[in-house]
């Protein structure tokens, strides 16, 4: 059984350019599948809620269960020195089977730094995505954060709660057009 952390070896011979690629296209067509459903779903309070780029599992918190939420750092690192360019990367649970429009959403929520932390200074962002499409591609987020909120340094302050729309209106691009 594939389990996600086995390596797969594969070793094929083939006797012409055009079965190499039938095979290469069908193999193409299975690993999307794979990758596809690979997603982990999660039944929470009645609700099917879908994973992207996160690990998420139910909780006790002071008593209560909860849903608890991670980057998967796994599937999609951070790179300390390319910090502009990987965040603000599709993480989040999506709640499946629900069209919203326009409304008021309200929601609890706790922000914990990873333990590892995923590097040095982590400020441990939390938020809500919303409008996101069918392949997770294109959607829109609002985050707070913490740790700045009670930072002593004023411009740092100002970033407390954030905006962006992925893919265009990333952190780095606001941040250039902000100046």
């Amino acid at each position: 059984m594939f389990n996600g952390k086995q390596p797969v070896i594969l070793q094929f011979y083939f006797r012409n350019p055009r079965e190499m690629t039938r095979v290469i296209l069908m193999l193409s067509i299975f690993i999307a599948h794979v990758l596809k459903t690979y997603t982990q779903t999660i039944k929470w309070e009645g609700n099917d809620l879908e994973t992207s780029n996160v690990k998420a599992s139910v909780a006790s918190l002071s008593g209560e269960k909860v849903l608890k939420v991670e980057r998967d750092l796994e599937k999609l690192p951070f790179d300390a020195k390319r910090l502009d360019a990987t965040v603000d990367q599709p993480t989040f649970m999506k709640l499946k089977n629900l069209n919203l429009e326009n409304g008021i959403i309200e929601v609890k929520m706790l922000s914990r730094i990873q333990n590892p932390s995923p590097f040095e200074n982590a400020q441990g962002f939390i938020g809500l995505a919303f409008r996101v499409n069918e392949n997770n591609t294109a959607y829109e987020s609002i985050y707070l954060r913490p740790r700045v909120g009670r930072s002593e340094n004023q411009y740092a302050r100002n970033h407390t709660v954030q905006y962006y729309a992925y893919p265009d209106f990333k952190f780095e691009r606001l941040r250039k057009e902000e100046i």
